[in-house]
């Protein structure tokens, strides 16, 4: 392999002027962090810890009881361009949280010691950009001088941003030395480099208190082993300090990825809406509406905290839904669809896909002809074998998602509760009588036909939102029901793929050729086509999937934080930009001689996160074709090898990591996967028959990597 333009060797004044770009970027980045600071309204001294999708307060004594909360304000990131959007949005947002902050809260003053007053405070942080971004881990970090006054605060934003500690270090500006850092959640650090740990350290806090281990095992424990060995004192709520209460708001406020961790499905919840005698609709199946403005909004609110939501057939033929968030900014969560049939409409406001993506979820082989046609609209259509609301669970757990908001009628919630995948009821009460034999229920027949077989929540709240009565409650049978999902299942279509590899076939257009026999031998083995293992190697290889940014091994997705410079002549050579993802999705408009193409290009390059790079580029490349470059079907792949060269040279955490993955003493190398199922050219796809094309550039990276190191072990050795 060729050293590629993005990560070849710079000249001493090239490196000089990569140095000062990212050290005036870093700057600027502190400039507008302070500069957001001050335009953050008053903070209540009310705590709001977030269970599922609504916002629970804890008493002293550990009970959960509810209260409606509102939409939140942008965190104080240090991306660029984004501050004129936080202000707008937090003063939008402080004036929604008067009208809601209502009944008993978890108040500092409640609390005696110090560390539950400051594990509030970072619990408070960490949620306070639900909502703006896809779910991930919900990460507060709050650093106290000795006198114990806060010097630092810091929030983990989206996947793929700079971590909760080092945001708050770099507040502190070195004033916590001597102090105490809390933390909501145990850092977690998927990029190869602790920086979270590393930050802590640096900064000189002589003492950690940690509310909740991580719920990942790839990082449990580890950065508490760490600053242990580093000596920092590590003291852990539920270990070292006994406090129900901040230790239930530490778990509720991450509550979908411990259920990710534990059963590896996202956490669900089950929403309905009906008068006071049961009924969703009329006769008639009209159904506009049955609660109150409040309630619909507050429900506009929690899909904006979920990475999908789900209906079946009948609610796009009888609804028409639009299923968004109605937010100008934040996340827009995928609209899902599930049916057998596909007896779907051929218009449907779902089809629109220029505000958020959608997804049919179908059996295989119903009714093509339409397939045809909602794909031609921009609609995703994934087919199974046998389609059930438990294998549409193990689908949305492969695409990385945390938590689910089911949104549909009787006909799917009765199936949906039956399988085991709905955790969590949302139900709301209109004062209402609409009365009709045949009008709707929420809940579909579950086959019980005595009342003590009844379904009875767990720890149910009651609360009231408008006019509307909101109950909530958990069906803890669905938890011991769920088994967890393997974490290396891929369809078995690639096995032959992988085996065309091996036996030097031809593979499809637009794939990337392996010219690494040491690849191919991996690929070929972890997969059982061959006898035993390479010759030579007395283990098989293992089988590396990565996809999500909190992945074990994140840093070779694309949306890891790690800035880059690439000395390419597509860009000036001094611009960083903040991810191989932001660069990627710029090139697919540079040179293009239209001004919508280079204001678009300056919007992706000042993105806050990889995540809204990647919606910025995509949905222009869907809705504005002319705009993207000539060719760029057959240009993508440089591109993208010049993004990850120069990530994997430039920052040496994920090149040691990408290094360990390596053949080493009688094990072959591993196999690396990008395991999205929604990507059949950089990743397997759903059905394992996607070209990979990202996992094999960093193979054939690492090929390059480590002849480069050889040679330079040869010349010292020599010399």
């Amino acid at each position: 392999m060729q050293a590629l333009k993005g990560g070849s060797p710079l000249e001493p004044s090239a490196q000089k002027r990569r140095a000062t770009a990212l050290s005036n970027a870093h700057g600027l980045c502190s400039r507008l962090r302070s500069a957001q600071q001050a335009t953050r309204p008053t903070k209540s001294p009310c705590v709001r810890v977030r269970d599922g999708f609504q916002r629970l307060h804890l008493s002293c004594n550990g009970s959960p009881y509810a209260s409606p909360y509102g939409k939140r304000s942008l965190s104080s990131s240090h991306q660029r361009g984004r501050l004129q959007t936080s202000r707008a949005l937090r003063t939008s947002a402080s004036s929604e949280m008067g009208d809601l902050l209502s009944g008993l809260t978890l108040n500092p003053e409640d609390f005696a010691t110090v560390e539950e007053k400051m594990m509030l405070k970072a619990i408070e942080l960490a949620q306070r950009d639900l909502g703006m971004t896809q779910p991930h881990p919900n990460a507060g970090c709050v650093l106290t001088n000795p006198e114990n006054v806060i010097v630092g605060e810091g929030a983990l934003y989206a996947n793929g941003t700079q971590s909760a500690e080092v945001h708050a270090c770099e507040e502190a500006a070195g004033s916590a030395a001597g102090g105490i850092a809390y933390l909501n959640l145990e850092p977690g650090d998927c990029h190869g480099e602790n920086a979270g740990v590393r930050a802590l350290l640096r900064s000189g806090v002589k003492q950690v208190v940690i509310g909740l281990l991580h719920p990942m095992p790839h990082f449990r424990g580890h950065a508490v082993r760490e600053l242990r060995t580093n000596g920092i004192e590590v003291k852990i709520f539920g270990e070292d300090i006994d406090s129900v209460a901040i230790l239930s708001a530490c778990q509720l406020v991450n509550e979908p990825l411990r259920f990710r961790a534990a059963t590896g499905r996202p956490f669900s919840i089950l929403k309905f809406a009906m008068t006071l005698d049961g009924k969703i609709a009329a006769t008639t199946g009209h159904a506009a509406w049955v609660t109150s403005a409040e309630a619909r909004a507050y429900v506009f609110r929690q899909r904006a905290y979920s990475d999908a939501v789900i209906v079946g057939g009948c609610t796009v033929r009888r609804d028409n839904p639009r299923l968004t968030t109605r937010m100008d900014n934040g996340h827009a969560p995928a609209r899902i669809v599930l049916t057998r049939s596909m007896d779907l409409p051929l218009e449907a406001n779902l089809w629109d896909t220029s505000t958020a993506p959608t997804f049919v979820m179908t059996q295989r082989g119903a009714q093509v002809d339409k397939q045809e046609i909602l794909r031609s609209k921009g609609v995703e259509v994934v087919e199974f074998d046998f389609l059930t609301p438990g294998a549409v669970m193990d689908y949305c757990a492969q695409r990385g998602f945390l938590q689910c908001f089911w949104e549909c009628g009787g006909n799917l919630s009765a199936p949906a509760i039956l399988d085991g995948v709905i955790h969590k009821v949302m139900g709301f009460v209109a004062p209402k009588i609409v009365g009709g034999v045949t009008a709707p229920t929420p809940v579909g027949d579950l086959g019980n036909v005595q009342m003590t077989q009844a379904i009875e929540l767990d720890r149910p709240h009651y609360e009231t939102i408008g006019r509307d009565l909101m109950v909530t409650g958990y069906i803890t049978s669905s938890y011991s029901s769920i088994k967890p999902v393997p974490g290396s299942v891929i369809g078995h279509h690639l096995s032959s793929k992988l085996e065309h590899d091996a036996h030097g076939e031809s593979e499809p257009d637009g794939a990337l050729e392996l010219t690494s026999s040491e690849v191919q031998q991996a690929l070929v083995a972890a997969w059982g086509l061959l006898p035993g293992p390479p010759q030579g190697m007395s283990r098989r290889p293992k089988v590396i999937r990565f996809f999500k940014a909190w992945d074990e091994y994140g840093c070779f997705s694309n949306f890891s934080p790690h800035p880059i410079v690439v000395d390419s002549g597509i860009y000036a050579s001094d611009t960083v930009w903040s991810s191989s993802e932001h660069f990627y999705q710029a090139q697919k408009f540079f040179g293009v001689e239209d001004a919508r193409a280079t204001e678009l290009i300056e919007q992706i390059r000042c993105a806050a996160s990889p995540e809204e790079a990647a919606k910025l580029g995509r949905t222009a490349e869907k809705m504005s074709p002319e705009l993207v470059v000539p060719e760029w079907t057959t240009k993508k792949l440089e591109v993208m090898r010049m993004a990850v060269q120069a990530k994997f040279s430039q920052h040496s955490g994920p090149r040691k990591l990408l290094l360990s993955t390596a053949a080493s003493e009688g094990t072959a190398a591993s196999v690396l996967i990008e395991a999205s199922p929604h990507d059949r050219f950089w990743g397997i796809g759903f059905d394992g028959m996607g070209e990979n094309a990202l996992g094999k550039i960093l193979m054939e990276l690492r090929g390059f990597l480590v002849a480069e190191e050889s040679l330079a072990k040869e010349g010292q050795l020599t010399g």
